[in-house]
């Protein structure tokens, strides 16, 4: 459920009488008279720190760097985080209420109060323009500390006369030190950039997002600031679309635009909010939340990574409304750019509801494959766009073959180290559904992404005993839990005293029992009582136990909590899973009923032979997803 801040910074990003801009920092200064902006006193003063400032001035650099070497493209530019404004009249002034982006502003009037100090020039006599200005609600004194700060920043008895000067000079002082192994020439470089014009390529700009729907200002700060919210690129994409744009059609046929968006917008995040949707798409885990899942789709469509910035994908749609504007006679054509944002969704939902697109997708996804990359799939020349159903479906299936790119020979050698255990088995899950031609069911990637999974030995380990008390612990109550069918010590003790079992088997179970009460376990008993049952269940004899042949997949929770344990007690738990309703992958489970072996004679150990029939029958189910050889 959408929480009430962030329902309330969708309904202010799509209010109509609202304006979403991109503006220069050039533009922001003032023509004939300063522009002046004002930081009310419900804010509290400037607090960057000494990161946050070398940050900035890293980005920029880098960036002017790149535009000097002219690697940046035609269009390509610097994008300040949103400045939220309000028109206000102030002591008879007419002033820009900065409701959120009061630090960056400040941090850029600092850059450039030192620039033009070490360059010995001004705004006015460099760009003939007038310095933007801040004051303050709370201290007045501030602006005018803020313009002489080169004057003020060293002398401690101004810089400490309250905390605002404080962090404003510290800003300074790391502005100055990070300009010292710097020539005026790279200055001027930087000065260049950070105030270059609309119509000089590449310009430093900040999303400028207007108030001018009569919202009280400080329930806006207040919203932005509980947890602070921050415009995401979904919200910014949303008011361009429902942006109403100058020189539109008439506000009836624009008021229909904006209902049939709204009503696509809603459609697709809710779809998105379907786990079985979303995790059959995303393989994102937690790398990534997305407050609005729609974000995702922009993302794939503007061709954003973990590298690019944070505002890349909404520079990109921004950047698609010019270019339309252009085309289409100063009003972007947004029937047009909505129908690709619709198309490219609606492809995914077709992949969903086809139930072996779902799959063949589903498993790329969930094996690390980009979603651009699936949608680019090509099999021979042909592109995805002029396949037919079928023919994207053989193309899903050669790529996962090749991405495999094992022989049986080479599956039946896999080991439990092997990186490519987990994709075998997860394939080998999938499509064991997907051949049952009886069955509707399918691989839910929900549960399998929101859960940890391991590759669990079968039959257990029978070169590795425990190590810890805690695992000594752990094994000593599932071993006793077994056999009795009790989980407290005292009805273990009489449930073995009453229970038909062989006098051995009770003989070592009560020595069990023992171990727990002692505060200090004996680790020369424990290390008997296991090899008993080591061999009690045949598990001392068997071969290489790291061998596919004896690999399941596993919630990791699960594993973790029987590891150790022999064959019949996984199969209880696993048992006890089901009962209980917790997802286990439905050849995890047929390992467990015994469903590949071809002879049933003992159910309570997992031999050589059953792993033999094990791996058979895997390598049956993807002989087509094999390479011959």
């Amino acid at each position: 459920m959408i929480n009430s801040q962030y329902r309330y910074m969708v309904d202010l990003i799509e209010n109509k009488n609202n304006s979403l801009t991109l503006r220069t920092i050039y533009d922001l200064l003032g023509k004939e008279n300063m522009e002046e902006f004002f930081i009310p006193s419900y804010q509290r003063g400037y607090r960057w720190n000494t990161e946050q400032v070398i940050l900035l001035l890293e980005d920029v650099w880098d960036f002017a760097r790149r535009k000097i070497k002219r690697e940046l493209k035609e269009n390509e530019f610097y994008c300040l985080q949103p400045v939220v404004v309000k028109a206000q009249t102030i002591d008879g002034r007419e002033k820009w209420e900065v409701i959120d982006g009061q630090q960056r502003l400040t941090t850029i009037k600092l850059i450039v109060r030192y620039l033009v100090t070490a360059l010995k020039t001004s705004v006015k006599e460099e760009y003939n323009r007038e310095e933007f200005s801040i004051s303050y609600g709370t201290r007045v004194s501030s602006e005018a500390f803020l313009n002489e700060i080169s004057i003020l920043y060293n002398q401690t008895v101004e810089r400490e006369k309250n905390i605002d000067f404080h962090y404003m000079s510290r800003a300074y002082e790391a502005i100055q030190s990070w300009f010292s192994d710097k020539d005026r020439e790279d200055r001027r470089d930087f000065i260049s950039v950070l105030l270059a014009k609309e119509d000089i390529k590449n310009p430093v700009k900040v999303i400028w997002y207007e108030v001018r729907d009569g919202s009280n200002s400080y329930d806006i700060f207040t919203r932005l600031n509980i947890g602070k919210i921050k415009l995401t690129n979904a919200e910014l994409i949303k008011a361009l679309f429902l942006k109403r744009w100058e020189k539109q059609s008439s506000a009836s046929a624009f008021y229909v635009k904006q209902l049939q968006i709204a009503s696509d917008w809603d459609r697709i995040e809710n779809t998105l909010q379907n786990e079985s949707f979303w995790h059959f798409i995303y393989n994102g885990g937690s790398k990534r939340r997305y407050s609005s899942r729609i974000e995702y789709i922009f993302d794939l469509m503007s061709g954003r990574d973990k590298e690019k910035e944070e505002n890349f994908t909404f520079y990109y749609f921004n950047t698609l409304f010019e270019e339309s504007q252009q085309k289409n006679g100063e009003v972007p054509n947004i029937e047009q750019l909505w129908s690709m944002v619709n198309t490219y969704f609606l492809r995914f939902d077709e992949w969903f509801n086809d139930r072996e697109l779902y799959h063949l997708v589903g498993y790329l996804v969930a094996t690390d494959m980009s979603v651009p990359k699936i949608m680019v799939v090509k099999t021979g020349y042909e592109h995805l766009d002029f396949l037919s159903k079928s023919e994207f479906k053989d193309a899903l299936k050669r790529e996962i073959k090749n991405r495999l790119g094992l022989t049986a020979s080479q599956v039946s050698e896999l080991s439990y180290k092997k990186g490519q255990v987990f994709n075998v088995l997860l394939l080998f899950n999938i499509q064991t559904l997907l051949e049952s031609r009886k069955s509707n069911a399918r691989y839910p990637f929900d549960l399998h992404k929101s859960q940890n999974w391991d590759i669990e030995h079968i039959r257990s380990q029978t070169d590795r005993s425990l190590v810890t008390d805690k695992e000594w612990e752990a094994w000593m109550r599932d071993t006793l839990e077994y056999f009795t069918g009790k989980s407290k010590e005292d009805q273990q003790s009489a449930r073995l005293d009453s229970m038909e079992v062989e006098q051995e088997v009770r003989v070592v179970l009560f020595q069990l029992l023992e171990q727990l009460s002692l505060q200090r376990y004996q680790k020369d008993v424990l290390l008997r009582c296991f090899d008993y049952f080591r061999r009690y269940f045949r598990e001392d004899t068997e071969g290489d136990g790291n061998n596919i042949s004896n690999l399941a997949l596993l919630d990791s929770y699960t594993n973790r909590s029987y590891q150790n344990a022999f064959y019949p007690l996984k199969r209880k738990r696993i048992q006890d899973n089901e009962r209980c309703g917790i997802f286990t992958p439905i050849c995890t489970r047929n390992v467990f009923l015994k469903a590949y072996s071809r002879k049933l004679t003992d159910v309570m150990s997992w031999s050589r032979v059953d792993g033999e029939d094990y791996l058979r029958e895997m390598l049956n189910v993807l002989e087509n997803y094999l390479k011959k050889g």
